[in-house]
Order: C-alpha cells, then structure tokens, then sequence
C-alpha cells in the first residue's frame, strides 16, 4: 500500500473511531496530549504519523492499535505473523511499524522483548522525511 493510500486509511479510521465514540478533534487532542493542529492533519489526512503518535491517540481513545491500523496490513501477512507465534503460549505483545531502509516493516515482540514476526509492508517511505 501507498504512503497516501496508508495516510487516507488511517484518516478514516480515525474519523470512524471518533465518531463512533462522540468525540471531537479537541476532545481527542486533550485525551492523547497531542495538539489540536496535530490531530487535524491526521483526521484530514495531511500527515503521516509516528508511532509514539499513534500510542497516544490509541492510549486517549481507549483502542488498540488494530482498530486504527485496520484495513492498513494486509489480511494475510498477519496471518503470516500470527502463525509464528506458538499457540500454546499467551503473552502480551507489543506491535510496531518502523521505518528501515526507507522501507516499512511490521514487528511484534514478546513481554520479554524477543522478536516473534515480522513482515515487509508495501510501498517505499520514511515517517517525517522529505521521500525525494
């Protein structure tokens, strides 16, 4: 997926999220600590986010970040990921997209740190950078 077609998704997203909970831009600015300005380029979908933004806004809406990243990765690389992960173990994980390499890369580690899947996402891009 695109860099502006990952921008518009998670706009909408947003949006969706917000509306279904009554809130406003400024509500949602003063839930996350993040600048009313900031939350209107998101919802918009003037600006790319980073991830200590996307934990803020998934933190003052009280979501997760599958509710915000849905519709962003593919279906089938997280099954893909989901796969690698033992059955028999339940841990609490932690979820991130990165930028390396100007490339997007998706990675899940355990309570202990450890890596347990990755995936390459589409489309080419770093979060915050002139992409010339």
């Amino acid at each position: 997926m695109e860099k502006n077609k990952i921008t518009e998704k998670l706009a909408a997203n947003l949006r969706r999220l917000m509306n279904a909970k009554s809130l406003s831009s400024a509500e949602v600015a003063k839930r996350s600590g993040i600048s009313t300005g900031t939350i209107s380029k998101i919802v918009n979908g003037n600006m790319s986010i980073t991830i200590a933004l996307l934990a803020a806004l998934c933190k003052g809406l009280d979501i997760s970040v599958e509710d915000i990243l849905n519709g962003i990765i593919d279906k089938k690389e997280q099954i893909k990921s989901l796969n690698k992960i033992k059955a028999n173990k339940i841990c609490e994980n932690f979820a991130g997209i990165l930028s390396l390499d100007r490339k997007r890369m998706s990675c899940v580690k355990n309570e202990s740190g450890d890596i347990i899947g990755t995936s390459e996402l589409g489309g080419r891009f770093g979060f915050g950078r002139d992409n010339s």
